[in-house]
């Protein structure tokens, strides 16, 4: 029988507002926290200003304080991972093409992300591979896209969508996908969730049927 198994990697934080805003004449740094979930962006976009005159050592310091003050979700999102078994890669890739154009979405060429490990590993001191095949695919739903934008402008940094898929060495019959949940919590994000859950199990179910059949 056919499984897949579902892992979220890492959670969503909770928000937590920055330092209050600091007001003098000399020079003033500021870094806004990105929160996709703001319904309205005035609400939710907290900035945490950094207040410094001077020398570059001292705004490096003081910028990377600024970056460890932002809400957990403006840096950070969750990773899923969802194993397919039993499955072959030609079988799965497929089936993810398919699911995805099912949504009446069209794939952008594929980043082929193996292929680029294994032509850079030797002149990086890298000899053992780490996936036999991987790839990752991109899309973007216009309908989403916009919702996305309406709802905080920033959330162009989140378009387009995208899922992987990969298998691993002496790891026979099984087929990986991971993709990236969408930062924030707001009807658009989790239009994007949705989709990206939709396409995952279209995916599983039909990869283990057409695997199961050969």
């Amino acid at each position: 029988m056919q499984r897949a198994e579902v892992e979220r990697t890492r959670p969503h934080g909770e928000c937590r507002h920055g330092a209050d805003v600091l007001k003098r004449s000399e020079f003033i740094f500021k870094v806004r926290g990105v929160l996709s979930s703001a319904p309205p962006v005035a609400t939710f976009f907290t900035p945490i200003t950094v207040m410094f005159a001077v020398s570059p050592m001292q705004r490096a310091l003081l910028f990377t304080i600024a970056l460890a003050s932002l809400p957990r979700p403006a840096l950070a999102d969750a990773l899923v991972h969802m194993a397919i078994s039993p499955s072959r890669y030609a079988d799965a890739r497929e089936a993810l093409v398919d699911a995805i154009e099912t949504e009446g979405l069209v794939p952008s060429p594929p980043s082929r992300f193996g292929d680029m490990l294994a032509r850079t590993g030797a002149a990086l001191e890298q000899p053992v591979p780490v996936y036999a095949e991987a790839e990752v695919m991109h899309f973007c739903s216009a309908r989403i896209a916009w919702q996305l934008a309406r709802e905080n402008p920033v959330n162009v940094a989140q378009c387009p969508l995208s899922m992987a898929i990969y298998t691993l060495p002496g790891e026979a019959g099984v087929v990986h996908l991971a993709w990236r949940t969408a930062a924030g919590d707001s009807p658009g994000t989790r239009a994007a969730d949705a989709l990206l859950q939709r396409i995952a199990r279209q995916t599983a179910d039909n990869a283990g049927r057409s695997s199961l059949g050969r």
